[in-house]
């Protein structure tokens, strides 16, 4: 079962905390100052929750898993319920099992008494390849959202001119099936304060439902390593590609297939091993397909490995979304 984090405090980042939250994702922060000061900015970091009550101790209910800690809370506050703009990135009809991969949600305040022009700037995580919705002009106490759609790497980075104000840094991990947002204020000198919170129920993990296996003919290989490509579907992982083998006669046969949830990967080893009867005398490539079902959520990564004779060797790995 997949749990999100009840707690993550990070001088200068994010800080997390899961409370109780609507399905709007609209909640009041609360919780815990740490403040971080250098030459050029102070950021202060604040684990929230919506409870309006502050308490010295941590509380915690297995049936929301909501829980409350600390107190001189930072309190989301704009002049408005409504963000006065909003953008998203990517598409969600992309999105396998979307109740258990929501969007995440970035919401910026202005905190000042009057506009400004403010950046936010997206980045992949992968070719730092900037998107998102640019500079914005943000009036007086209101705020901005942007929401992220697809779940893969990204860095959000918020900016006054060509200054860093803030990055958040986003991985599958942060989608799920809770709801949450985080939350950065901006005050009229350029601190940040920055909160994030959710709902924090348990969500359900990948299952495999079903595995496959085919092979074809082998020939005498044209090269001297295994390959393989892997494609994610609606519903599991296809993955197709040849193995070089002792001579085209070998036989391909899924050795392990497992999930593993706290890297959020799903391993793939296939083996060879020789066929009967005599073969043609050279090296062999023998071409597969497999695939896995499965339910509730597909995995952030797979990994292909080929064992033959005592050795294990990766042929592949490959990331959801990593073209998002």
């Amino acid at each position: 079962m997949k749990r999100r984090a009840l707690l993550t405090s990070l001088a200068g980042g994010i800080g997390a905390l899961a409370g109780c939250l609507d399905e709007s994702g609209v909640g009041g922060p609360g919780g815990t100052d740490t403040t971080t000061r250098d030459t050029t900015r102070r950021t202060t970091t604040e684990p929230t929750t919506d409870d309006p009550a502050t308490t010295d101790d941590r509380t915690t209910t297995d049936d929301d898993e909501t829980t409350t800690e600390g107190s001189d809370r930072f309190e989301w506050d704009p002049a408005s319920e409504e963000p006065f703009a909003e953008s998203a990135i990517g598409d969600r009809d992309s999105v396998a099992f979307p109740d258990n991969n929501r969007p995440a949600h970035v919401r910026v305040w202005n905190m000042a008494d009057e506009a400004r022009d403010l950046r936010l700037t997206v980045a992949d995580g992968l070719t730092d390849e900037l998107d998102g919705p640019g500079s914005v002009t943000f009036p007086a106490d209101e705020w901005y959202e942007l929401t992220l759609q697809v779940p893969t790497l990204y860095t959000v980075t918020l900016l006054d001119g060509d200054e860093t104000l803030q990055t958040l840094e986003f991985d599958h991990g942060d989608f799920d099936c809770n709801s949450g947002a985080h939350m950065v204020g901006v005050e009229a000198d350029g601190t940040t304060h920055v909160t994030a919170f959710s709902t924090a129920v348990g969500c359900p993990a990948p299952e495999i439902t079903a595995t496959s296996l085919g092979a074809g003919e082998g020939d005498c290989a044209s090269r001297d390593t295994s390959t393989a490509t892997v494609s994610f579907t609606d519903d599991g992982v296809d993955i197709e590609g040849t193995l070089v083998t002792g001579d085209p006669c070998y036989e391909v046969s899924v050795g392990d297939i497992g999930y593993n949830p706290k890297t959020d990967e799903l391993r793939v080893t296939l083996t060879t091993q020789p066929g009967d009867g005599s073969c043609m005398n050279c090296v062999g490539a023998v071409p597969f397909q497999a695939s896995a079902g499965l339910k509730h959520d597909l995995p952030a990564h797979v990994v292909v490995r080929h064992q033959s004779n005592g050795e294990t060797t990766t042929v592949a790995e490959a990331m959801r979304n990593a073209d998002a």
